[in-house]
């Protein structure tokens, strides 16, 4: 009985470059340009491998798959393993024997034997890679006819995003090809690590997919998935903040489809009664809903067994409650709930000690110069790749929309200077410090960036480069340097308010649910001119993009926007063609 059928594409791909070879090992150019994908009796024209052999096949960027081996006749003793396979996602990973480094097979099998036979056409592996590492474990004669890298995915992004500054380019792109990667049939966190659907860690990656594919139904499916899955009462996950985070998430889909969904509604209000449960004395106690969890302040990584985890979680129920509130989609009763449970909650005691738990607290209205200083001070130091959206939200809404975006452009520039082509699951610019690129092999002196860096559930090779969670780029360049909002909940109407930040030049093609959104910003003069094109059933709001416009565009690159009538003026109506 059929249960279901893939829609995801398989693509084949051949590697760009042979990194390394031993003298066992000839023709291997012939891997780089294979002109047939079906095996064929009696091809002369093969890689061969006499005895034993290694080759390391680089495919040029982050992708998630598997390998094809297309062997023809060859001499080797029978069902004995032959072959050793090893993904990596960087290039110290391929070349590390598991165990070493924390490199291991933990959640997709990257380190495999196997055995080939004569005439044999096999795929091996799921995994996120760049790189591949075979090795001819046996002694024997062996002719490979093709060596292909598997590529499954769901549909391309529909959005586009340009600017003149050819980093913030590579940036944009490096964010889209991770959540791309990352959505399969579902959002997960990971590719190479946590094929799953983590509650709390998605909701960066929803407002990402969000800003670049039309169609949303793989984020109702992830939802719908959590909601089959979870049962309430629960901690979703397992983890307390997770059920705080569903809140945010469901907020960020209303609010960027103007969807009325009854069955989010109502499961935003269950989380919230339980929530309501759990309160005594200002703080949150998830012991008091009688479920069992992993830990109780999990906040991120980074603040794991801190005490500034409990600071976070609860300093993130404050401001998902707050959001709650100002989301109708929620339902009423929901807004009410949230209110009342808002009242119950007090300030803590004591300074945050991590940027990303300080930029709640300033999110959650506990605004003060010292802690802006503190998001400031040493730029994308401190950064938290989970949070990294959100700690820009509260210097933007806090004045500091340039250190924001130079603070960003500093932190994921940081990944592009190490060779990264998706986003990291974590990253601290201090990592770069003396360090070898994942393109590279480590030498003497030289520390590993992938291999020698990392924490937690994420040290050593164990850490993922390709990570969901890490997107937080793409939602603020689309809501401060483009500018674009939506103006009331049922998502018919958009203002622009760019934020240029020294950029010349910002193009954007954004999916919206009555169509593509073109627009065009221009620093001309020392005035920020915009044009738009609008699909069908969408409006430009002239009059809310005047009453925006009356600021300095900030000035962030330090000239006067221009005045609010010629600024609107300038903006072409919905039939137009840019």
């Amino acid at each position: 009985m059929k249960y279901y059928t893939e829609t995801r594409t398989k693509e084949y791909l051949l590697p760009e470059t042979i990194v390394l070879k031993t003298q066992t090992v000839t023709d291997e150019a012939l891997l780089l340009s294979a002109y047939s994908r079906q095996n064929f009796l009696g091809r002369e024209n093969t890689c061969i491998v006499k005895g034993k052999g290694v080759i390391i096949l680089d495919f040029g960027q982050e992708y998630y798959g598997g390998l094809r081996i297309v062997l023809g006749g060859c001499e080797m003793r029978p069902n004995v393993p032959n072959i050793s396979i090893r993904f990596g996602e960087s290039l110290s990973e391929c070349c590390t024997p598991m165990g070493e480094k924390n490199a291991s097979n933990d959640h997709s099998t990257r380190d495999m034997t196997v055995y080939m036979s004569s005439n044999s056409d096999m795929e091996w592996g799921n995994t996120g890679y760049r790189y591949v590492r075979i090795e001819f474990i046996e002694d024997g004669i062996y002719r490979i006819n093709n060596v292909f890298g598997t590529f499954i995915h769901g549909a391309y992004p529909d959005a586009v995003y340009e600017t003149d500054d050819e980093t913030v380019n590579k940036i944009l792109k490096m964010v889209t090809r991770t959540v791309f990667l990352n959505a399969q049939n579902y959002i997960w966190d990971g590719i190479k690590r946590d094929q799953h659907v983590w509650v709390g860690d998605l909701f960066p990656e929803v407002l990402g997919y969000l800003y670049l594919y039309k169609d949303r139904k793989v984020v109702r499916d992830t939802l719908d998935f959590v909601l089959d899955t979870a049962g309430f009462p629960c901690w979703m996950n397992g983890i307390p903040s997770y059920n705080v985070w569903f809140l945010l998430v469901v907020d960020a889909y209303c609010r960027l489809t103007g969807e009325e969904n009854e069955r989010y509604a109502e499961a935003v209000y269950q989380i919230l009664q339980q929530l309501d449960g759990c309160i005594q004395g200002g703080e949150l106690h998830p012991e008091r809903a009688g479920l069992s969890y992993w830990c109780a302040d999990f906040f991120d990584w980074p603040t794991f067994e801190h005490e500034d985890g409990r600071r976070g979680v609860h300093y993130l129920l404050r401001y998902a409650l707050k959001a709650v509130q100002r989301q109708p989609l929620c339902g009423a009763k929901a807004c009410e709930l949230a209110r009342k449970i808002s009242e119950k909650l007090g300030p803590l005691a004591g300074e945050a000690t991590f940027k990303s738990v300080a930029a709640l607290k300033l999110l959650c209205g506990e605004a003060d110069e010292g802690r802006v200083a503190f998001l400031k001070a040493d730029g994308a130091a401190g950064y938290s790749s989970f949070l990294s959206y959100l700690i820009s939200r509260a210097l933007v809404e806090n004045g500091e929309m340039q250190a924001a975006f130079d603070n960003l452009k500093e932190y994921y520039g940081g990944m592009l200077a190490m060779g990264a082509t998706t986003c990291w699951e974590s990253f601290d610019v201090a990592w770069m410090k003396n360090a070898c690129k994942i393109t590279e092999l480590p030498r003497e002196g030289k520390e590993d960036v992938h291999g020698d860096r990392g924490a937690d559930c994420y040290l050593g090779f164990r850490h993922s480069l390709c990570h969901g969670w890490s997107c937080g780029f793409l939602p603020f360049f689309v809501e401060n340097v483009v500018g674009f909002h939506y103006m009331d909940e049922q998502c018919t109407k958009v203002a622009f308010t760019p934020s240029l930040c020294g950029l010349k030049y910002v193009r954007a093609s954004i999916p919206t649910p009555k169509g593509m959104v073109e627009v065009e910003h221009k620093l001309v003069n020392g005035r920020v001119e915009t044009s738009c094109r609008m699909p069908e059933g969408l409006t430009y709001d002239g009059e809310n993009a005047e009453n925006a416009c009356v600021q300095l565009c900030a000035d962030h690159c330090g000239a006067l926007r221009t005045s609010c009538k010629a600024h609107v003026a300038n903006l072409i109506d919905d039939r137009s063609v840019l």
